[in-house]
């Protein structure tokens, strides 16, 4: 996501936001947007569910997912979604 991308709703007056959960690995940040994204009622977008359909066959998944992941979330920002994101 570009930080010059602003995802407005002009219409309603409503800024979407993309609630990013990133730390070390077993730190518990899965939990929390799961959380986040039930109480909230958000999509989740988690990175390590894209990287685990793709990491046997490609040597470069870890960045192929990071990719995917970021254009997911751009793109729900751009259809007017708030969006819960776990890295």
């Amino acid at each position: 996501l570009m930080q010059t991308q602003k995802p407005y709703d002009e219409k309603a007056g409503v800024r979407m936001v993309a609630i990013v959960l990133k730390g070390l690995p077993g730190s518990g940040k899965s939990t929390l947007a799961t959380e986040i994204s039930r109480r909230l009622r958000l999509p989740l977008i988690d990175k390590d569910v894209i990287r685990d359909v793709l990491d046997d066959p490609l040597p470069d998944a870890g960045r192929l997912a990071y990719d995917i992941w970021l254009q997911l979330i751009d793109r729900q920002l751009r259809q007017g979604l708030s969006v819960v994101c776990d890295s």
